[in-house]
């Protein structure tokens, strides 16, 4: 065996070694209460944080969510382009959506049954945490793959008031049981924007210009 090859034969034998040992363990990641004030009252800073990042925030009786979501959609689909809704295919958006008047039903496309296109009006999915630190919406892939937060002009996301977690890391905890099934984790912070240009905001630059949020109590 040549030098050379005795070389690259040690080399290859630290590394399987290495693949071989245990992982280590990450270290303990500093809670966000240690850096920032405590919040107070969640709901009311979520809300304050939406205002912020220019997302409409609806906050209904769990009862009247049904109603409020036909609404959004009713708004978001001009009735003369014929533009679909792509929703994310879940039990609480089927049963929500079910009573929707015609001619809405027709526009529907649901993920199972095809993914988001270029000529969506409208995109409807679940969320999987929202972060009250930041205003922030947690997403997976689950909600119809990476485009279902992206392509859709008006994005109108339904989550539950028990889904508020405080940080970040409390959202991501919250998400671990998809993470696993999910190619990607997304947070959103508002509706897309830009200021690139003579410092003037754009909204709907890289993705939807309208990030609505439907909150059931």
């Amino acid at each position: 065996m040549t030098d050379a090859n005795a070389g690259r034969e040690r080399i290859l034998a630290r590394l399987r070694a290495a693949r071989a040992a245990a992982p280590l363990a990450p270290p303990p990641a500093p809670h966000a209460a240690g850096v920032f004030a405590p919040i107070a009252d969640p709901l009311v800073r979520f809300q304050e944080e939406c205002a912020a990042n220019r997302t409409e925030l609806y906050q209904v009786d769990a009862a009247n969510a049904a109603t409020c979501l036909g609404d959004l959609l009713a708004q978001a689909l001009a009735p003369g382009d014929g533009a679909p809704a792509y929703v994310q295919d879940a039990p609480i958006l089927r049963r929500l959506l079910a009573a929707l008047p015609p001619p809405l039903p027709a526009r529907l496309r649901w993920s199972s049954e095809a993914a988001v296109g270029g000529d969506a009006g409208a995109a409807v999915t679940l969320a999987e945490a929202l972060v009250v630190r930041t205003g922030s919406i947690l997403v997976s892939t689950a909600c119809g793959g990476r485009a279902a937060s992206v392509l859709a002009p008006v994005h109108i996301v339904y989550a539950e008031a028990a889904q508020l977690v405080p940080e970040l890391d409390q959202a991501l905890v919250a998400a671990r049981a998809c993470a696993a099934a999910a190619s990607m984790l997304c947070l959103i912070t508002g509706p897309s924007r830009t200021s690139d240009i003579e410092k003037k905001l754009v909204l709907g630059a890289h993705g939807p210009r309208r990030l609505v949020l439907l909150l059931a109590r």
